[in-house]
């Protein structure tokens, strides 16, 4: 680009600096190419990985198990927990339970359903199992959690 630049101020003649001009974008899209054909792999498994976040998070109403998604996207299990562990550093299970207790807090804090409600609106089986999930995911009680919430809201933490 600096010899394009230099032969413009020097007053070389339009043809040959649109001549020069094109040398370098081929130049240019020749290096592109083969960028592109080593980056198709990982653009398609980046894509893969941000759709299986989007699944997971618009499906924690349901009981979502590695086997379903790996089925749902046409791969095996390790194929997919292997992918989804590169690109975000922890396991696809542990990423469905994140999802599951970021959904649980955000009902126990907005909304006056019951833990048994929210807990058959995660795809929990009973009010039990949400509710030892909870407390293991975030070191607290589902209860404990609503009332700390509450405390903020009337003294306004």
């Amino acid at each position: 680009m600096r010899q394009l630049q230099n032969n413009l101020q020097l007053g070389y003649g339009s043809v040959f600096l649109n001549y020069e001009s094109t040398v370098i974008l081929c130049e240019l899209a020749g290096q592109f190419a083969i960028q592109g054909k080593r980056d198709d792999k990982s653009n398609y498994q980046k894509q893969l990985y941000s759709e299986i976040v989007d699944y997971v998070k618009l499906n924690t109403s349901i009981i979502l198990h590695v086997s379903d998604i790996a089925a749902r996207f046409g791969y095996n299990e390790k194929y997919i927990s292997t992918l989804f562990n590169t690109f975000s550093g922890m396991p696809l299970k542990k990423f469905i339970s994140k999802c599951k207790m970021e959904d649980a807090s955000f009902l126990l804090s907005e909304t006056s359903l019951s833990i048994s409600e929210i807990s058959a609106k995660l795809g929990y089986t009973d009010a039990h199992n949400f509710a030892r999930a909870y407390k293991k995911h975030t070191g607290v009680s589902p209860s404990a959690f609503r009332e700390s919430c509450a405390k903020k809201m009337i003294y306004h933490i």
